[in-house]
């Protein structure tokens, strides 16, 4: 799909870094609450015909509340993650507020 994205509008992202960080305090067995936070920054331009406004090179950093709860069930591991992040020093990118969450069964 990617080839044909870029044969379809000529346009190709530059390379990307991003690195999550969390720190939390264990309120009781398997709940975990604290601070999340990333850091996302492209390290080459956007390049292509396509790429008309030129070479950006976007970043963002992102802190917030971040939730976890692992528990098992029937010997099976479970962990629920529930993060929400407030974006800030963006260039070249939007900026707002996002919470992802996610479910780890495993098996």
């Amino acid at each position: 799909m990617g080839r044909q994205a870029l044969q379809a509008t000529d346009y190709r992202t530059g390379n990307e870094f991003h690195f999550e960080w969390a720190i939390g305090y264990e309120l009781s067995k398997g709940l975990i609450v604290g601070v999340v936070g990333y850091d996302y920054r492209q390290l080459t331009g956007d390049s292509g015909p396509g790429a008309v406004l030129g070479r950006f090179k976007s970043r963002v950093d992102a802190i917030g509340a971040g939730l976890n709860y692992s528990t098992v069930i029937d010997k099976m591991p479970l962990v629920f993650s529930l993060n929400h992040y407030h974006e800030f020093n963006a260039e070249h990118r939007f900026e707002g507020n996002q919470t992802l969450g996610s479910l780890t069964l495993r098996f």
